[in-house]
């Protein structure tokens, strides 16, 4: 799968530590188009080669609330668990607002070049403005 990452990520208080900022970008990666990583911290270890202690921590803290987050939803958190019954599988928060607004982006760069390539084709082909009046 592919994600863009924001720049703001770096003046996201989860860079204070930059292993936990590491896992959180890992699992950007990992996670299905909903935002859904279900996987376990032992398998997120195996796939990234991230050591399994590292990847807990990050998943506990990831976790928790966070006053200082930009977002409120679920209390600033950046993970919370796919089911209480089990000790893994997460919904990245926010994942699907900031896919809309790549998505929206995408748009708005996209048509951005067709109207730049759309112009100078018709400054090189002035001949073809002609036949379209």
């Amino acid at each position: 799968m592919f994600v863009k990452i924001f720049a703001q990520i770096f003046d996201s208080s989860i860079s204070e530590d930059y292993l936990t900022r590491l896992v959180f970008m890992d699992l950007l990666v990992l996670a299905d188009a909903k935002g859904t990583v279900d996987m376990t911290v032992g398998a997120i270890s195996r796939r990234t080669n991230v050591p399994l202690d590292i990847v807990s921590r990050a998943i506990r803290q990831l976790s928790e609330p966070d006053p200082t987050s930009r977002s409120e939803t679920h209390e600033g958190r950046r993970l919370v668990p796919l089911d209480s019954h089990r000790d893994w599988g997460w919904e990245i928060v926010n994942y699907q607002k900031y896919r809309e607004i790549l998505d929206e982006e995408g748009r708005r760069s996209y048509w951005r070049e067709y109207s730049r390539k759309r112009r100078s084709s018709v400054r090189d082909n002035p001949i073809h403005v002609q036949d379209e009046k």
